[in-house]
């Protein structure tokens, strides 16, 4: 029983990682390592294919081996917010809402900036 609840919540974080791939203000990262988390838990099979994955093993490997980020995945991230915070800028009138969606991809950006970037996996 244990074993379907992780496969579930594996399946649900990487729904959620296609999402954030979709959405700039979502980041991906943290659902990708949660989905290979649970994944490892509830299906081998899944695990395997994620660390398999010629997008996803990078990420993986460089977390895994060093706790960073690969480069590539900062700077494309890096770009995306910047594109997001002027497209909020560009499109929305509210002051509150303008502000809001800055701070959000700031804090992002800084979580992004403060993890060490992966020195052996670009």
């Amino acid at each position: 029983m244990l074993r379907w609840f992780y496969l579930m919540m594996a399946g649900l974080c990487m729904v959620l990682v296609i999402l954030a791939l979709l959405l700039p203000l979502v980041p991906a990262t943290p659902f990708l390592l949660l989905a290979a988390w649970f994944a490892n838990r509830g299906s081998p099979r899944f695990h395997r294919w994620l660390w398999e994955n010629r997008y996803f093993r990078p990420i993986l490997l460089a977390w895994e081996e060093e706790k960073a980020i690969p480069a590539s995945v900062k700077k494309v991230t890096l770009v995306l917010l910047l594109i997001s915070g002027v497209f909020v800028w560009s499109t929305q009138d509210a002051l509150w809402i303008r502000l809001a969606a800055t701070l959000l991809l700031l804090a992002i950006g800084g979580f992004l900036l403060s993890r060490p970037t992966a020195t052996r996996i670009k």
